[in-house]
């Protein structure tokens, strides 16, 4: 362990990361001559690759890259360690990640750093998100407003969302926009650009618009 942490200091750290980020790219081939490439470790037990790899991610968010204190964040909350998810998505989202923003208003709107949802939390979160061109941040926004959850914003208003992302082309806010204009339960009936923004989801193969 000891020769392993020399060698690893040795690398600096953006660079282990980007060679982390490579690992995806590969599949193992198991061949006579290596049973295990994990690492360099060869038969090492699994739970011991992955506490390696996890001091060496904590190690390069530690040295303040972004997407580590994400990756953190993400496998904190796959773990069920809220407390810890949260910790590390709100440093990486303050660096302005956009992924990490995503998944912190996200998290913080369905409850699972508390128990109950945030709206004022994770609002503020998605909106910086949908500000720097986050289609999901805008899409959860618009349904957060649509179902009168979202701060200060009246049903009415989840169409600011759902047109910024419609006019970027994401075919799910397309469709729901199409469909409000449709109805015409929340917003003033227009049948013809109801039909014409449902017409453009459906173009690009989105399967609830096709099925409209």
């Amino acid at each position: 362990r000891k020769h392993l942490e020399m060698e690893r200091s040795k690398i600096d750290p953006l660079v282990q990361l980007g060679l982390l980020k490579r690992i995806n790219e590969f599949k193992d081939e198991e061949t006579v001559a290596t049973t295990n490439i994990s690492m360099g470790l060869e038969g090492a037990d699994n739970s011991i690759q992955q506490s390696l790899r996890l001091d060496n991610l904590i190690f390069i968010a530690n040295s303040g890259d972004a997407q580590a204190m994400f990756s953190l964040g993400i496998f904190y909350s796959n773990k069920k360690e809220p407390g810890k998810s949260q910790q590390w998505l709100e440093k990486s989202s303050k660096t302005g990640h956009i992924e990490a923003m995503e998944a912190l208003g996200q998290k913080y709107v369905l409850g699972e750093f508390g128990g109950e949802p945030d709206y004022q939390k994770g609002s503020e979160w998605l909106e910086k998100a949908a500000n720097v061109g986050s289609l999901e941040a805008m899409r959860t926004l618009g349904a957060l407003a649509l179902a009168g959850n979202l701060p200060g914003n009246k049903p009415s208003q989840s169409l600011h969302w759902f047109i910024m992302a419609a006019e970027k082309g994401d075919a799910e806010s397309q469709t729901r926009l199409g469909e409000l204009f449709y109805i015409g339960d929340i917003v003033k009936q227009n049948l013809k650009l109801g039909m014409e923004w449902i017409h453009k989801a459906a173009a690009q193969n989105y399967g609830p618009a096709e099925a409209a």
